[in-house]
């Protein structure tokens, strides 16, 4: 118990004088649970590195069934949503900004003109697009 009081946690985000930041956004998604999670990475003059997670966000499946590439693509959003929250919150220039799936339906869909895929995609697609596009 007295090592509580002695317990430091660093709350800083980026380096002191940083030369580089960048964003990275995970996504993934299960049957049961969708999430995306964001670190920025920077860099400063003598090379030293820090990467911090910044935010997290999970959501719950539908109830209803729905494919796990589908799911992959709402992570995906979930992702440039959280990204683009943050970008707007941050005082800084981001100068590498990245999105990291293992979904290669997702990344195909998002390669693809959204309007020829159905409905459900294609929404999901070009909010992602227009969401990676304004920041």
């Amino acid at each position: 118990m007295k090592h509580l009081y002695t317990l430091r946690i660093p709350r800083h985000t980026l380096c002191r004088f940083p030369v580089q930041i960048e964003m990275h956004c995970f996504c993934d998604a299960s049957q049961s649970a969708y999430a995306a999670c964001i670190y920025l990475r920077s860099v400063d003059r003598q090379g030293n590195v820090i990467v911090r997670l910044q935010c997290a966000k999970a959501r719950v499946a539908s109830v209803k069934p729905t494919t796990i590439p589908r799911l992959e693509l709402c992570a995906c959003l979930l992702g440039a949503q959280l990204a683009d929250a943050l970008c707007r919150a941050l005082r800084c220039v981001i100068q590498r900004r990245m999105s990291w799936t293992d979904s290669s339906i997702a990344l195909t869909w998002l390669a693809s003109r959204y309007d020829k895929l159905e409905t459900f995609v294609a929404n999901r697609v070009g909010t992602i697009l227009r969401t990676h596009s304004s920041v």
